[in-house]
């Protein structure tokens, strides 16, 4: 069986007919889960990339099949793990075998404990921070989704009745173009991300610098980052909570004023979720 090209999200749910193999650290945490593996009968060969599980993916953007293979600038990974003892489990459907496994150091690299950890705190603090974005813009397109539909069906269903439809009409108007100046600023929708090089003609946005903001510290081995890097993800990681504040006051006051007036008007409200907030890192020294 091919090496699986990513992994899945932590918290995502095993589907049915498949084979989850999850992957936990010495103290019981959730290093990666990965339910794509087909549930085949027969033998299955499987391969983990030593790899925490990678960022929340956006669900609108769709990558041609093999791309984060052949281009490694389209980093989608977690950061390496460091070595020490690791539980893979595998699950197929009600049965589940568990086996022990350790990860050593590369007998060549080698590599200091502490370098170890200092690399993977910065590449978990990258993983949250793009997670935590990549969520914020999956959201904005779903809500500006869910405008379309409702401003479609209020005018395909409730013609000359403007006393009802005007006030949504024009709050979700409002709404939707705030939400597409906050998208806006933050990723480019215009670059074909399958076209090569098509993004060179475009200057980058605040997703394409937090996204390349991995590279130095996806492939060093042991290495933390280095002054200049760790500035820099300290100012996107600044960069990136103005960006949340604003989206998070969206939810609390624009879009709740708006749900309020099509509630009162029998008009379809928007589903919007829960303030984002990047995830805390956490690791205890091995």
């Amino acid at each position: 069986m091919p090496r699986r090209k990513a992994e899945a999200d932590p918290q995502e749910r095993p589907r049915r007919g498949r084979v989850v193999v999850t992957v936990t650290d010495s103290k019981g945490d959730t290093v990666v889960v990965d339910s794509s593996a087909p549930g085949k009968q027969g033998v299955n060969r499987h391969v983990w990339n030593l790899r925490y599980a990678g960022p929340t993916r956006l669900t609108f953007e769709r990558s041609p099949a093999g791309e984060e293979e052949e281009n490694p600038f389209r980093v989608v990974a977690g950061p390496r793990v460091v070595p020490g003892t690791y539980t893979v489990t595998v699950t197929a459907g009600r049965n589940s075998a568990s086996r022990t496994v350790t990860v050593q150091p590369d007998p060549i690299l080698g590599g200091a404990p502490a370098g170890f950890e200092a690399q993977l705190r910065a590449g978990l603090e990258w993983r949250n921070a793009m997670s935590a974005l990549n969520e914020m813009l999956n959201r904005i397109v779903s809500l500006e989704t869910q405008l379309k539909n409702t401003q479609q069906a209020l005018r395909d269903n409730a013609k000359g009745d403007t006393a009802s439809t005007g006030p949504v009409l024009r709050q979700g108007r409002d709404l939707a173009r705030k939400l597409k100046e906050l998208k806006d600023s933050l990723y480019n929708s215009e670059v074909q991300r399958d076209a090569g090089s098509d993004n060179i003609h475009y200057l980058n946005r605040f997703h394409d610098r937090l996204q390349s903001a991995a590279f130095g510290l996806a492939f060093g081995y042991a290495q933390p980052p280095s002054e200049v890097q760790a500035n820099r993800l300290k100012e996107l990681r600044t960069e990136l909570d103005g960006y949340l504040a604003k989206f998070n006051d969206l939810l609390q006051t624009d879009v709740a004023a708006f749900n309020k007036t099509a509630a009162e008007r029998q008009a379809p409200i928007l589903v919007a979720g829960r303030p984002i907030e990047v995830k805390e890192v956490k690791i205890v020294s091995r």
